[in-house]
């Protein structure tokens, strides 16, 4: 019987904090399942054993995730797909969602218990499925509240975080809470001498952020930072392996 899970992840991707969690929850499951995990390149699927059964993908970016699929149905092979979000996924490929929306909701209500009414999205990814379903998670929840929120309020990342914080730091008058995409957008904030002119933290300001990384909880001043049940998606992602072979 075949004892290996693959898992295919994306290159740019291999040292995400998200990513790393992750694989860390699904080597810890398959380690108590009494499997090995391999990692594997889309140009190593091809080799793999008939008896490898349906590959882990794990990927930062819609069309990276778009063409993993692709080349898994090409060559007839089976998947379970983490983060990315298909809207048809089919009888071949199993999505797990990290459940960014949700925690988006979660974190713009907490802000309206606090008396905060105008939040910004700062770090957006374009091309991110996880950052878009934490848009979609603050609308629903912006509109729940009564709260205003528009593409206005979104500040995206096309390559250099500093830009985007500098370009929110700019426009940062009219806001008292921000959702951040990531650490390390947060950090920048939080480090900014320009914003500290403008805003205290966490007075006028008050910051959320996702990934709950190390660097993160040493801040100060100290960062709300969200983090998703990594080992629960780990372990439906092997068993869900190892019940479609």
């Amino acid at each position: 019987m075949e004892r290996n899970i693959y898992v295919l992840s994306e290159i740019a991707g291999e040292y995400a904090h998200w990513n790393v969690m992750l694989l860390e929850a699904i080597r810890q499951r398959a380690a108590y399942k009494k499997y090995e995990v391999r990692m594997i390149g889309l140009a190593q699927l091809e080799k793999l054993p008939p008896s490898a059964g349906p590959v882990i993908a794990m990927n930062l970016s819609h069309s990276w995730g778009e063409v993993a699929m692709e080349r898994l149905r090409a060559l007839g092979m089976r998947g379970v797909v983490l983060s990315m979000l298909a809207p048809q996924p089919g009888e071949d490929m199993n999505i797990i969602a990290l459940d960014q929306r949700k925690a988006a909701v979660n974190a713009v209500k907490y802000f309206y218990s606090l008396g905060r009414r105008r939040i910004a999205f700062v770090a957006n990814n374009p091309r991110s499925p996880n950052d878009q379903q934490k848009i979609i998670g603050m609308q629903e929840a912006c509109a729940e509240c009564g709260l205003f929120f528009s593409d206005g309020d979104i500040f995206n990342y096309a390559g250099d975080l500093t830009e985007c914080t500098d370009e929110f730091i700019a426009r940062c008058a009219p806001y008292d809470a921000v959702i951040c995409a990531n650490d390390v957008s947060a950090i920048l904030l939080v480090k900014s001498q320009a914003l500290a002119r403008r805003k205290r933290i966490p007075e006028d300001l008050y910051l959320i952020s996702f990934g709950n990384t190390l660097l993160a909880r040493l801040i100060h001043p100290s960062i709300t930072s969200l983090t998703l049940d990594y080992a629960e998606v780990g372990r439906i992602a092997v068993d869900n392996v190892i019940y479609m072979r």
